[in-house]
């Protein structure tokens, strides 16, 4: 029993964090700038320092939920304060109808004219709103090139630091009439208002808070959302969603352009703030920069990014205005530390505090006998494994060959060669409505290559493969699962950071595309039948467990729970007894019968006990090619099938 006591002060802890720290930002630190206990400059520091929080919230988005590590988030606050600073320097001091910063870079003071692209900035409407589609323009030009040729990892961030490089390069040039590395300088007004004006300052400063304050709520909504168990998806394993319907480059472009428009927001409301506006905030160093913050503060999780920002900014501010030559090693301390000492960031000693428990000695004296009660193994609460073996035995009653009629699976042809080496060479291969397929073989076969050529992992050097009347052999791996061909993997790949209800809702079928990603819930007939999915494989009593904690077992059968959720007509399930004990060995081999009525399925297996208790037809693969087929006795006195198999 967790202390009560103990509970309710964490509950008024979490609830009390953000009221606070909304109330800190819009009223405390006003009213001591009002009293005079905290001078305008450190206001107008703060005030920096969140719109630098600003850009961090976007990239948690982008690499806390994400997992996608982007190095030009510079880039993107740099076009913002370009945009703002730009508007700026028109309406500060002009020579000849001339921003004075223009003089700076320019090789004649005589004649010189205003270049054609700074004039859409004239008007304070038009440059913020040129500020954020510059920055979002930008971002979805990055991340559409990028993500769509499925560039990722540490490839993404190299990309991502070269364009930063080269655009950068590109405003130092004083002949981009940019205003070189001097910047854009000599801001007085905005809006009509002196920018040097205490009361203006402030003004800023409360503008930029409720800036952030947006920001943050609407990531909130982003990642309380479906869209939101997308993006975490994406991070543990965008492969599966792929083989799930789901285009996550179509997610990943949303959110990197979202996260950019962010960092653009982030520099429009830095540069009135700090007066001047330079190139070296889009040096790659400053993305870099950016990282720490969110390493610092932790990722995935939104209000770590903003505490990180500001807390290294402060560090930051304190250090240089002292100490400068030791900022370099604090820099490198903090991150190296936080990945030794507090790899979740710092917000981790926040949530510690939150999940923190007390047992008192009473309910750890009464664990053992809860346990006893209402936890027993599996084991004793299961049916005995007799039972399940007469329930496959009628299933299995009368044996029978693959049903004649029209395929619902083709494969004709199929060579699939890898670096000279012929890995696959079937000459025909065929899936009927409602038939249950077991393909054997030794290591190398091409059984799984056999599933990937199927599911559009892999192409075909030569050969078709036809799923109906359709030819799927040139089809993404999306568009082959959309079309009703489900995938399980060797190895279950499902949502560790996700809980098995989570998991289950993203195989919904339908459910996909960008437009469910902002609903949160699913509908009440949807619920029922993931329920009595998570029912039938007994993980209803772990719905809200977290699957990194599932064992191999329960994870074996969530990931074929999501493939019966989505419905396809045709199951892929390699190796599904691997690692399983014996009693779910004949659980997993009950549950592929039952379903044999409503799906066709192919089953990659090695165990010969679990090929046995499916009782199915056999095609039995040897150096890519078909070696025999026939019920497992007919398989089982095949000379070269024992010689080369099964006697081994």
């Amino acid at each position: 029993m967790i202390n009560s006591p103990l509970r309710s002060l964490q509950s008024a802890s979490r609830a009390a964090a953000g009221w606070t720290a909304v109330a800190l930002g819009l009223v405390v630190i006003p009213l001591l700038h009002l009293g005079g206990y905290v001078s305008i400059e450190t206001v107008n520091m703060l005030g920096r320092f969140m719109s630098f929080a600003i850009v961090a919230v976007g990239l948690d988005l982008v690499w806390g939920y994400t997992g996608v590590l982007s190095l030009c988030q510079s880039l993107f606050f740099a076009l913002g304060g370009y945009a703002m600073g730009m508007h700026l320097a028109l309406h500060g001091p002009l020579d000849n109808g001339i921003p004075r910063a223009l003089y700076v870079v320019s090789s004649s003071v005589e004649g010189i004219t205003l270049p054609w692209f700074w004039e859409p900035f004239q008007t304070l409407p038009a440059a913020i709103a040129l500020g954020i589609a510059l920055s979002g323009a930008a971002a979805f030009l990055i991340g559409l090139s990028g993500f769509s040729s499925r560039v990722r990892g540490v490839f993404f961030s190299i990309l991502t630091q070269a364009i930063t490089l080269g655009a950068w390069l590109v405003f130092c040039r004083n002949d981009m009439k940019l205003c070189g590395t001097n910047g854009l300088t000599n801001f007085v007004t905005i809006a009509g208002f002196d920018l040097t004006s205490s009361n203006v300052k402030l003004a800023l400063y409360l503008v930029t808070v409720l800036a952030l304050i947006g920001v943050y709520l609407l990531s909130r909504l982003i990642v309380d959302s479906r869209l939101g168990r997308v993006l975490i998806a994406i991070r543990d394993n965008e492969s599966r969603l792929r083989f799930s319907g789901f285009k996550p480059h179509h997610y990943k472009v949303l959110v990197f352009t979202v996260a950019g428009v962010f960092a653009g927001l982030g520099g429009m409301l830095y540069a009135p703030q700090m007066g001047i506006f330079t190139p070296k905030y889009m040096e790659v160093t400053a993305s870099i920069l950016m990282v720490i913050w969110v390493a610092v503060g932790g990722r995935g999780t939104l209000s770590g990014a903003i505490a990180g920002a500001i807390t290294v900014n402060l560090v930051y501010n304190f250090l240089t205005s002292r100490w400068p030559n030791t900022w370099p090693f604090v820099q490198g301390a903090l991150f190296v530390g936080c990945v030794l000492l507090f790899p979740n960031g710092l917000m981790s000693l926040w949530q510690r505090w939150l999940s923190w428990t007390v047992a008192s000695p009473a309910s750890a004296e009464a664990g053992p006998r809860r346990a006893g009660a209402n936890g027993e193994s599996a084991a004793l609460q299961q049916p005995a494994i007799a039972e399940r073996l007469e329930r496959i035995a009628l299933l299995n009653t009368p044996k029978r060959p693959p049903p004649v009629g029209k395929d619902l699976l083709r494969v004709d042809k199929v060579q699939v060669v890898f670096d000279g080496f012929k890995a696959l060479d079937i000459e025909s291969f065929t899936l009927g409505h409602s038939d249950l397929r077991v393909v054997i073989g030794p290591n190398g076969a091409g059984k799984t290559t056999l599933c990937d050529v199927i599911s559009g992992k892999t192409r075909p050097s030569a050969g078709k493969v036809f799923f109906g009347d359709a030819e799927i052999s040139s089809l993404s791996e999306v568009e082959i699962a959309r079309l009703g061909v489900g995938r399980k993997f060797q190895t279950p790949t499902v949502f560790d950071s996700l809980s098995v209800l989570e998991n289950m809702e993203l195989a919904l079928p339908g459910r996909q595309g960008l437009a469910h990603g902002l609903r949160r819930g699913v509908s009440t007939v949807e619920r029922e039948e993931i329920e009595r999915i998570l029912e039938r494989v007994r993980l209803q009593g772990s719905a809200r467990k977290q699957v990194r904690y599932l064992s191999h077992g329960q994870r074996q059968w969530l990931e074929i729970s999501m493939l019966l959720l989505a419905g396809p007509a045709v199951l892929l399930i390699d190796e599904p007894a691997a690692g399983l004990t014996d009693e779910e060995t004949v659980l997993t081999a009950e549950l592929l019968l039952e379903t044999q009525s409503e799906h066709s399925i192919i089953v990659i297996e090695h165990d010969m006990e679990f090929v046995r208790l499916l009782n199915s037809w056999v095609t039995v693969l040897n150096e890519g090619k078909v070696m025999a087929e026939g019920l497992m006795e007919d398989i089982q006195s095949n000379e070269k099938v024992v010689e080369a198999y099964l006697g081994r």
